[in-house]
């Protein structure tokens, strides 16, 4: 499966706002949780091998890379207005039959495979349930204006006034007007 994130514009009706956010377009298009992301960027940009690890020489069939298991393509824009240039970095994600712990990664159309433990793979393959955001929903705490509470028993409603939060019912009484605040800011 294929999984398409894009960095936009957290308030694209606004020009003068220059925060970005993660989006999900591929498979579907969705907010994402920007952690998840960025860590599988962070794992795939800090990807090193040394010494024998290094294959000048490599067969390309021999270690799965003639049929990759999985592919990244990373878009770089780089530069602002006139200058920006946009780059790419593709790499062939490739693996031996018995060998399940190493990951053979080609770029680009270097001659050169690095042989790198199964992190990666295990990252690429994740579905793209992971990255939604863990909030159950998103809502602006202040937005919040009536909370009902049922649980083993008859329900009772917490409503925000004008300027204090009361109980409504079964009794109407005032509620401790920090409590809410701090439970309609979990909510949202």
């Amino acid at each position: 499966e294929t999984l398409l994130f894009v960095k936009v514009k957290e308030d694209e009706k606004d020009p003068e706002n220059k925060k970005e956010k993660w989006r999900m377009q591929k498979p579907h298009a969705d907010d994402v949780d920007a952690k998840q992301v960025e860590h599988f960027l962070e794992k795939v940009t800090s990807l090193q091998a040394r010494d024998e690890a290094i294959l000048d020489k490599a067969d390309a069939k021999e270690l799965g890379l003639d049929k990759p298991a999985g592919r990244i393509r990373i878009v770089i824009e780089e530069g602002k207005d006139e200058k920006k240039k946009t780059r790419e970095i593709n790499l062939a994600l490739g693996m031996k039959q018995k060998e399940t712990d190493k990951v053979y990664v080609k770029v680009d159309n270097w001659p050169r495979v690095n042989q790198v433990g199964n992190e990666i793979w295990t990252l690429a393959k994740r579905s793209d349930l992971v990255y939604r955001p863990r909030e159950l929903w998103k809502l602006d705490r202040d937005a919040v204006t009536r909370i009902t509470i049922q649980a083993d028993g008859k329900p009772y409603n917490l409503e925000r006034g004008e300027k204090a939060w009361k109980i409504t019912g079964p009794v109407e009484a005032e509620a401790a007007a920090a409590d809410l605040d701090n439970l309609a800011e979990e909510l949202a």
